[in-house]
């Protein structure tokens, strides 16, 4: 049996009489052939003795994905919930593999397995499957694997339209719903599109892939950090990105228009770990963007991107963290205090660009005195951060930089909503710090941003701007109202840095002090 190639298409001409109209409708117009279904009645991975069947399942949208398809039901999976398939997904997959540039569907039904089901190639002609449900849920109660592992050098690969549910005990393993493995070669130009990843403590851990596209997904956790792994101290998250160099990194991988709720009951009151899931990206990727998503119920990190490291790739494309919706708000029982950070981003020349942040404990952080040198060249441009802890949720800093060499912080607006308790006794719109005497901070540009302080705390103070252990900054044009201090500078000794200088390039309303003085 042979099908011209779904990944070229198949070409007709419209009928007309004009001789250019013709060639171009022979340019314009592809027909989109369906994939020729390989039937495996007896299990065996062989091709359909008719060669006009395509018998596509309706609503399966296999339509166009590769040039074959065989389903799970063809060797021998039932779908009940009780029946253990994992043999029959496995031989589908082999199949797949086997066959190359084809598509394995799971139709509606829930599949119980019992080990990692796995898809890899370790040939230096990257093969190409896919993965697709239609009202597919993949059950599982395993730890310490992947419900799917994919490896070696498969390319083009999609997977699309499942559920993976984890139905653990209380453990401190790791549950993981998809784990990609490349090697140095790097897994090339996946999709995880419309699943749905329920109670695992990684969702999508990444390593060795270059093109990964992760968009429309739901990540929930419905009992916070028990529905992962409650006691275990790597982080619960809902992707992970791994820099094993030279033995694969993640490399130009996107996230987008995923929805991720760390404690979907929306209370921990019961919990054993009383904590939300930590967060939903976390970990080290060469230009990685992550926009447009949406969290919610977290206990830590939002969104975290540490510093890549090394990766043997010359002048990197930087990492992005624009237009996300994060609501960090506590919920009943957290002994953390509700999330962390909203967005934390230490990778050198990063971009946090249009966030809007709630309720974090520290809206914004970037954090380079743990690191050997400063991290260099962050902007962070356009967020809005709403600061409104309550009497159990302290609130800490609008953005906080400390360890930074050269950032713009510009045309943000944090506000302070809430009288509640400041975090360490004092909080800040923007705090701008270093790690005396080893590593001051250098060279910040802060301009155009907007803070307000709607109302004092219980306890402690809310300033503007506070520096400390930084030198060479420009800090011009930012409107500072109702707040304990327009500036605090702190622990400059002798000579400090003129206070007149910065309330007169500044815009101070209503601030019960204009700037303060602490050495």
């Amino acid at each position: 049996m042979y099908l011209k190639s779904l990944m070229s298409g198949r070409r007709w001409i419209c009928a007309s009489s004009h001789p250019t109209r013709a060639l171009l409708a022979l340019a314009a117009i592809t027909l989109v052939v369906a994939p020729a279904h390989i039937k495996a009645a007896t299990g065996a991975c062989a091709a359909d003795t008719n060669p006009n069947d395509t018998s596509v399942p309706a609503g399966s949208q296999l339509t166009g994905l590769s040039q074959y398809f065989v389903t799970a039901r063809d060797f021998g999976a039932v779908g009940d919930g009780v029946h253990d398939d994992t043999v029959a997904i496995q031989e589908a997959l082999n199949c797949a593999l086997q066959l190359g540039n084809t598509t394995v569907y799971l139709d509606s039904g829930t599949y119980l397995t019992t080990a990692s089901l796995q898809a890899g190639s370790w040939t230096s002609s990257p093969a190409t499957i896919n993965i697709v449900g239609n009202g597919a849920t993949l059950l599982t109660a395993i730890q310490g694997q992947a419900s799917l592992l994919i490896q070696g050098y498969l390319s083009n690969g999609l997977i699309q339209g499942i559920t993976f549910r984890n139905t653990h005990p209380l453990t401190t393993l790791d549950t993981r719903g998809i784990e990609f493995a490349g090697g140095a070669q790097n897994l090339l130009n996946w999709t995880i599109r419309h699943c749905t990843f329920e109670d695992v403590s990684r969702g999508i851990l990444v390593s060795g892939v270059t093109g990964l596209l992760i968009t429309n997904n739901n990540f929930v956790l419905d009992n916070g950090r028990d529905s992962g792994s409650s006691n275990m101290n790597d982080p619960n998250v809902g992707v992970w990105l791994f820099n094993n160099y030279p033995n694969g990194i993640a490399v130009n991988v996107e996230i987008t228009g995923n929805v991720y709720d760390g404690c979907g009951s929306g209370k921990l009151t019961g919990s054993v770990s009383k904590r939300c899931g930590d967060g939903f990206v976390f970990g080290k990727g060469v230009h990685a963007l992550v926009h447009g998503n949406v969290l919610r119920h977290f206990s830590f990190e939002g969104i975290y991107l540490d510093r890549v490291g090394n990766t043997g790739i010359t002048s990197p494309l930087p990492s992005s963290i624009h237009d996300n919706d994060i609501d960090a708000t506590m919920v009943p029982g957290d002994i953390s205090g509700g999330g962390q950070w909203g967005i934390r981003s230490d990778d050198d020349y990063s971009s946090v660009i249009n966030n809007t942040i709630l309720s974090a404990v520290n809206g914004i952080m970037v954090y380079g005195v743990a690191l050997p040198t400063n991290i260099t060249g962050s902007v962070i441009l356009g967020n809005q951060v709403f600061m409104s802890g309550n009497a159990k949720e302290r609130v800490g800093n609008g953005i906080l930089m400390a360890g930074v060499s050269s950032p713009s912080v510009s045309s943000n607006t944090v506000v302070f909503a809430a009288s509640t308790v400041a975090l360490g006794s004092e909080a800040a719109g923007i705090y701008l710090t270093g790690d005396n005497p080893a590593q001051f901070s250098t060279a910040a540009s802060i301009t155009n941003n907007k803070i307000v302080c709607y109302a004092h705390p219980v306890a402690g103070q809310f300033t503007g701007v506070f520096l400390q252990w930084s030198s060479a900054w420009t800090i011009t044009s930012n409107n500072i109202s109702g707040c304990s201090a327009g500036f605090h500078l702190m622990n400059f000794g002798n000579p400090t840095p003129s206070t007149t200088t910065l309330t007169g390039a500044n815009s101070l309303v209503g601030n019960s002090h204009p700037s303060q003085v602490t050495n």
